[in-house]
């Protein structure tokens, strides 16, 4: 094994070691008074410090990320309240994390749009949005999309993936390239209300 410069105990379950340069990943062993432990799983070295995405006034929360491996950039997503009413945003950034461009509204629609997720289509090189969107009224949430091409740009405008009864929330996607297409889950109030929500899908 090789040996750290040292390390920190955190908490009962978590430490923190300085790895010699160029390790990537592996397993741990540690060695105290108390005895020596060694890991199960494999440990992964954290690059750099940590890199700010967006610097606005208010909230920015619920994010997702994705890889654009035509690129080689990342792409992530989050709802923001800059403007006093939840929209989704999202951020380019290179293979380091540094960011490309600004900020983009991704949806500024009425009313709010919150917990977006972002998947990548690599047949043609874009992504897809999925968000919850609350019009007509707050407490009947819709499933959105919107389309983003590789550079950041809207391609059309934002649609319906399910507007059914009561409240559809938390969309998640994943992307088929087989079949060109994507599955778009989320959790749907339709047959229970929020109670008793079940998940549904979609082919987009």
């Amino acid at each position: 094994g090789v040996e750290a410069a040292g390390f920190t105990v955190d908490n009962n379950y978590q430490i923190t070691a300085t790895a010699p340069a160029g390790l990537t990943s592996g397993k741990i062993q540690v060695t105290t008074p108390a005895g020596t432990a060694n890991s199960t799983g494999e440990f992964l070295v954290l690059t750099g410090a940590a890199l700010r995405m967006t610097n606005q006034a208010a909230d920015q929360e619920a994010v997702s990320t994705t890889y654009n491996s035509t690129t080689q950039e990342f792409f992530s997503v989050w709802h923001d309240n800059r403007s006093g009413n939840l929209d989704i945003y999202g951020q380019r950034s290179d293979a380091n994390g540094n960011a490309v461009g600004g900020n983009i509204a991704i949806s500024t629609l009425a009313d709010e749009q919150g917990n977006p997720h972002v998947s990548y289509n690599s047949t043609a090189n874009e992504f897809l949005v999925t968000f919850s969107n609350n019009a007509p009224s707050p407490g009947s949430e819709d499933i959105y999309g919107q389309r983003v091409d590789g550079n950041g740009n809207l391609i059309g405008a934002a649609f319906i993936i399910s507007n059914a009864a009561s409240r559809q929330l938390y969309p998640n996607s994943s992307y088929n390239p087989t079949n060109n297409e994507y599955l778009v889950i989320w959790s749907d109030g339709r047959t229970g209300g929020f109670g008793n929500l079940d998940v549904y899908g979609q082919i987009v």
